[in-house]
């Protein structure tokens, strides 16, 4: 079956596959917000505390964005379309979440008074975050934890998606997401990829964040080209089965980056498209995995918080998935389904007759 047949089919397992993802990423923060720098989830150990399962999860976010993202701008090829999509499916839950945990959590759980904190202005500069302006920390918030200060750490990576949308964008604009100019996609994202580099040597990026940046953005174009090319790739049970054994091969060998990047996206498409059986439950979880990732890094600490600043990791785990899992499912049911009917609204709203 042709990948674009695969793409079309519904039910799939998409969501089940991005919320076993998200809750990923909480394991492994577990580990850190506990206790510290001092315990590494199993993975991380493996590979030498080179990469986390946190690390396999993200990729896993970034290749279906760029798969989904790119096929949806296929069939509605208007910027002003894509722009307002991913707008209006990345900011206002992002804007909810963020102004919750500045003023509704922050006074009550800072170091510092009601009054001290909402004067303090670290408590405006954590806005920046609004405008994509990196900020973690709030003032007398986490402070006494055993990770660190940082609010909502995490949510960097959503800076880096609008990155990849840029590409996306631009790909559109100049007419290269076309089979047949596909190879002129790669000139794009090498610019991007130097613009990178170049943020590295000015020292804005350390070594482990660079190396992750490349990646994801990698496993976005991959995504991206795997769209493009979805009439002309077949998928079958084998592929599923050899791309399996060669992550395994690779993970052994240590050759870590080349197993996601070659490896990772083939088992990724038949998880989320091939699987015959289908868990609904864990789909219709799966719907606000977005809003789940979004809660995830501050449930953590607050978690953590509420034990005195350390705890056991697994504790953490059992405590932070179901209510970040609650949370996700409230903000996605309170933004995404109250713009869905706005826009209904919208549509059957009478228009006013010309004079």
């Amino acid at each position: 079956m042709k990948l674009s047949e695969f793409l079309k089919q519904q039910p799939n397992n998409l969501n089940l596959v991005k919320l076993i993802a998200a809750i990923l990423v909480m394991i492994t923060h577990a580990y850190a917000y506990g206790r510290g720098y001092q315990l590494y989830d199993w993975y991380e150990l493996l590979t030498k505390k080179e990469y986390s399962l946190g690390t396999i999860a993200v990729l896993t976010f970034f290749f279906y964005s760029g798969l989904l993202i790119t096929k949806s701008i296929l069939r509605h090829p208007s910027p002003k379309d894509f722009v307002w999509r991913r707008l209006r499916r990345i900011y206002p839950s992002y804007v909810v979440v963020l102004l919750f945990i500045v003023f509704l959590s922050g006074p009550i759980i800072s170091e510092y008074s009601p009054g001290e904190y909402m004067s303090h202005p670290g408590t405006y500069r954590y806005l920046s975050n609004l405008l994509f302006i990196p900020c973690h920390t709030l003032p007398g918030v986490f402070i006494s934890n055993a990770f660190d200060a940082s609010v909502n750490g995490p949510i960097w990576t959503i800076r880096l998606e609008l990155v990849c949308y840029v590409i996306t964008l631009c790909c559109l604009v100049v007419g290269l997401l076309k089979p047949k100019k596909i190879f002129y996609t790669l000139g794009l994202y090498g610019l991007f990829l130097v613009g990178m580099i170049g943020c590295y040597q000015a020292g804005f990026l350390s070594l482990g964040t660079f190396v992750n940046v490349l990646l994801f953005l990698t496993m976005y174009y991959e995504g991206m080209i795997f769209a493009i090319l979805s009439d002309y790739i077949t998928i079958k049970p084998y592929v599923f089965y050899m791309a399996l054994a060669v992550f395994v091969l690779f993970q052994g060998l240590g050759w870590y980056e080349l197993s996601f990047l070659i490896a990772l996206p083939w088992i990724l498409l038949w998880c989320g498209f091939g699987w015959r059986g289908q868990w609904k439950m864990g789909n219709r979880l799966g719907s606000a995995s977005y809003e789940i990732y979004l809660w995830g890094g501050f449930v953590g600490q607050l978690v953590c918080y509420a034990f005195g600043g350390y705890m056991n990791e697994h504790m953490n785990m059992l405590l932070t998935i179901p209510i970040s899992i609650l949370l996700g499912l409230g903000t996605h049911a309170l933004v995404e389904e109250t713009l869905k009917t706005l826009g209904k609204k919208a549509k059957s709203a009478p228009k006013k007759e010309e004079s």
